[in-house]
């Protein structure tokens, strides 16, 4: 039986994958750009099949978890059959000052 889980992205992370798309795309060009943020979307994805497979960051804040994708966290939360995206930070970003 496959678990259906809605992705529920806060504008916060939307304007985060957004600035992601356009450093990428100054940086490396439009089809990199594109490509980067796809598989990112399929990360996401992927945390609606099995939402436990971040790390906890409770130390952080409640209930939060966090999933490493590349060059990139997802910052997000399983709350009542939902998976909220709330950030999508740099490798190198403080979590704990962005939350």
């Amino acid at each position: 039986m496959v678990l259906i889980i809605n992705i529920l992205i806060q504008p916060q992370a939307k304007e985060d994958i957004k600035n992601i798309w356009l450093y990428t795309f100054k940086t490396w060009g439009v089809k990199q750009a594109d490509l980067y943020t796809k598989d990112l979307g399929v990360t996401i994805d992927l945390l609606s099949v099995n939402p436990k497979i971040g790390f906890t960051i409770e130390h952080v804040k409640e209930g939060y978890r966090l999933y490493r994708f590349r060059h990139h966290f997802i910052v997000y939360l399983f709350v009542s059959n939902s998976i909220v995206i709330t950030r999508v930070l740099n490798k190198n970003m403080y979590v704990n000052k962005q939350l």
